[in-house]
């Protein structure tokens, strides 16, 4: 998130609170922009390699966003559209006076820097505002829009809401490629615990942060978290073993659902400093980058005192998670 003064706060209070207004944003995009709308530009859109990152929060995501994005190959959304989500384009105009600043941490203060320019998950207000059917229909036009803004071929999108949207996305946009990276459950388990504690001393300290993070349907930490899948023994948030338990249901899904479809593709994030497992996964999303610098290996750490069965379930989730990883890396390429 980045400081907004006044304004730019009431703004977004204005065009991201109510669902009447970002769909008739939305609207008056399509008809103001209604010539870019031919046939062939929508045929060959849909039919772009379009990346979906989507996965547990605390797994590389942004790093992963980041080092696709980097190769200038893709458009995907920016702190420059905001509050404009829902029209893109019409931000360029309301937009205009916004100045580059200087790259700043952002608000997980977890090491990666932010500008005006810098990708971000913003288009989960789309699909928060729209029915599964509405977004079958209209995601090609949204991302029509966003291709049209920035001059591009392919869209790149993170957003961690989107796993369970698998389906319908897919049938919107029959060639999207979907990457759900993981981590060590220890590591990844502790920083999940760890920001969730960092926000709501943020959400208690800054109130407009928990509405900018509502608006925008994050509600991954702090006085806004939801559990991605209901607990079974493990309720109590300040519990390590309550994070852990929500990584093991996330990522047995995210097993199943990488059988079931052909276009989605589980990444290790532990391996993405390994050339040659980045080389294949450049060859799967059809891309060039090899600059490793992106991914940052953090060292394994503990917090807490861990429920034994369930570390052992996780550890062994992790290994199924990496073979599945490895198979599909190696069949893709042998085609």
């Amino acid at each position: 998130m980045i400081s907004y003064n006044f304004i730019d706060r009431l703004l977004h209070d204005i065009f991201l609170n109510y669902s009447f207004v970002k769909k008739s944003t939305f609207e008056l995009e399509k008809f103001l922009f209604n010539y870019i709308f031919t046939e062939d530009f929508l045929s060959l859109s849909k039919k772009e390699n379009h990346i979906f990152i989507s996965s547990l929060p605390r797994s590389g995501t942004t790093s992963l966003l980041n080092y696709i994005y980097s190769g200038n190959e893709f458009a995907s959304l920016t702190y420059r559209d905001m509050p404009f989500i829902l029209a893109p384009n019409l931000s360029t105009k309301f937009n205009s006076q916004k100045k580059f600043f200087l790259p700043k941490l952002r608000f997980h203060n977890d090491g990666i820097y932010i500008d005006l320019d810098s990708p971000e998950a913003f288009d989960n207000v789309f699909f928060d505002v729209f029915s599964n059917s509405e977004i079958i229909e209209e995601l090609p036009n949204y991302v029509a829009l966003i291709l049209n803004r920035y001059n591009k071929k392919r869209y790149l999108s993170k957003n961690n809401n989107l796993l369970n949207k698998i389906e319908i996305i897919t049938k919107s946009l029959k060639n999207t490629i979907f990457l759900t990276p993981f981590r060590d459950p220890k590591t990844q388990c502790t920083s999940l615990f760890r920001q969730h504690k960092h926000f709501k001393k943020i959400h208690k300290d800054n109130k407009f942060s928990k509405r900018y993070m509502t608006f925008l349907g994050h509600e991954e930490f702090g006085f806004l978290h939801k559990p991605w899948n209901k607990s079974i023994k493990y309720k109590n948030t300040s519990d390590i073993n309550y994070w852990l338990e929500q990584w093991v249901l996330y990522y047995e899904i995210a097993l199943e659902i990488s059988k079931n479809y052909a276009n989605h593709y589980l990444v290790c994030y532990e391996k993405l400093i390994d050339i040659n497992y980045l080389k294949k996964l450049n060859y799967i999303t059809r891309t060039l980058n090899t600059e490793t610098d992106f991914f940052k290996i953090s060292q394994n750490v503990s917090e807490g005192d861990y429920d034994t069965y369930l570390l052992d379930r996780s550890n062994k989730l992790y290994i199924e998670l990496m073979e599945a990883s490895f198979m599909a890396f190696t069949n893709k390429n042998d085609e």
